[in-house]
């Protein structure tokens, strides 16, 4: 059954009438009254009075009240189930922003969730502001859909084993795996589940976020992407007992990786990694063969290794050499009250310079998608952060790993966060025998500007 055929089914067994039921399938489509009044071709009084009937006739007081009975009914999702606590796993939204969110698409003006959360009306409306964005809709209909939507892909996922993949715009695909001292670990598993396995690494900024657009690059040639928050990132708890600058965030993270495999049952897999390539070498070294190919984006430098000084990126580093206990001050500064716009401003300076990724800043997609991979960092703990911006301050460079024919470097030319040619050097001197190529015309965020370089390295 298509999707308008169980919103109409929906609103016939509410009693709906055929002009009930077109207003009201019209605003589910298009999140607003306005909108949807505009597209039949009716008055806004006449849609709003529409909608009052449908609304009396369902027993609801308002407009997401409305749309969320309607959706419920038409997905099968059961309103027993806890759609909000679903939106929570799957766009990594805050305990507070659940609460809001699940209020008002319910039925409940701000100042009643101000009310029953004992919550100032500003901090109510800053809460559901952030959700509007983190869950890219503009009304309150729109956002009970979502929340619906949320429950439905939830069950869909689960229920097909993972054989659909999942790009849905937003949404992450939440599963946990957990370590024996009953630590969790979160996995974003893409699908399908008949693809070739590929693990994704995220940046030290980031969090287990892929950009949608690499995703769907992945699974056209028949990859199942598969990203894992490391120890202490997002919704990954850190390690129990490893104290920070005191042990290798590199290695427990590459255990986390291979307890995910076996949950998975994945014996091989290859890898996608953006900055911790020493992780990828940590798994290759505690588990050789496990990684097949394996592509690293823009890899780190340890602070010995790294000259560049300039800008905002050399800037930060330097304050964190010459002060490490600077490193969790920031990223505390980093996520407190991080709103969009605030995460536009930081990211047009800091990718000042670098032609392909000013031209990132301003393409919406790919903005939402880097914002909600630093704002899972405001759903779980800073300690992964802290934990390998040591590692990068104290470390020293890695041993020659020679052998590694089928691993590729890519360097963007104009990375803004170390010299390319220091890149290129530094690995070429550690991975001999890998491919090294520099991508004249991307940046510090080449796998969202350029994902068919990936594809290109993963395939070539």
């Amino acid at each position: 059954r298509s999707a308008a055929e169980a919103l109409e089914a929906a609103c016939h067994a509410y009693g709906l009438s055929p002009a009930q039921t077109r207003v009201v399938i019209q605003t589910i489509r298009s999140g607003g009254v306005e909108t949807a009044a505009a597209t039949l071709g009716v008055s806004f009084h006449t849609a709003r009075q529409t909608l009052a009937e449908a609304m009396t006739r369902v027993r609801v007081s308002r407009m997401p009240a409305l749309v969320r009975r309607i959706c419920t009914l038409a997905f099968g999702v059961l309103p027993l189930e806890d759609d909000s606590a679903a939106a929570g796993e799957i766009w990594g939204l805050s305990d507070r922003q659940v609460a809001v969110a699940a209020l008002v698409a319910n039925g409940l003006t701000r100042h009643e969730v101000a009310r029953a959360l004992a919550l100032s009306a500003a901090a109510v409306n800053r809460a559901l502001e952030e959700v509007f964005v983190l869950l890219e809709v503009n009304s309150s209909a729109a956002l009970a859909r979502k929340l619906v939507e949320a429950n439905a892909l939830k069950w869909l996922t689960q229920s097909t084993g993972g054989d659909v993949g999942f790009v849905e715009r937003g949404a992450e695909p939440l599963k946990l795996a957990h370590r024996d001292d009953g630590g969790q670990i979160a996995i974003s598993d893409y699908g399908p589940a008949s693809g070739r396995p590929l693990l994704f690494a995220h940046t030290v900024m980031t969090t287990r976020v892929m950009a949608r657009g690499l995703v769907r690059a992945l699974q056209a040639v028949g990859y199942r992407p598969i990203s894992i928050d490391r120890p202490g990132f997002g919704q990954t708890d850190p390690v129990t007992g490893a104290r920070p600058g005191r042990h290798d965030p590199f290695a427990t993270a590459a255990e986390d990786a291979l307890l995910v495999m076996e949950a998975l049952k994945i014996r091989q897999a290859d890898a996608v990694v953006r900055g911790a390539a020493r992780f990828a070498m940590a798994l290759e070294q505690m588990a050789p063969g496990r990684l097949g190919r394996v592509v690293l984006i823009n890899p780190s430098l340890v602070a010995s290794a790294d000259r560049r000084d300039t800008g905002l990126f050399g800037q930060m580093k330097a304050v964190f050499q010459r002060n490490p206990a600077m490193i969790r001050l920031f990223v505390g500064t980093l996520t407190r009250d991080l709103t969009y716009e605030r995460f536009l401003g930081t990211m047009r300076g800091w990718m000042r310079g670098s032609p392909p990724d000013e031209a990132a800043v301003d393409d919406p997609e790919l903005m939402r998608d880097h914002f909600r991979a630093q704002r899972m960092f405001a759903t779980g703990s800073s300690e992964g952060f802290v934990n390998e911006q040591l590692a990068y301050a104290n470390g020293v460079p890695p041993a020659p790993r020679p052998g590694l024919a089928h691993w590729t470097v890519l360097v963007g030319a104009h990375d803004t966060l170390y010299e390319p040619d220091d890149v290129a050097a530094y690995w070429r001197q550690v991975l001999p025998d890998s491919d090294i190529r520099m991508a004249p015309d991307a940046g510090r965020l080449l796998a969202f500007t350029h994902p068919q370089y990936v594809v290109d390295a993963l395939t070539g």
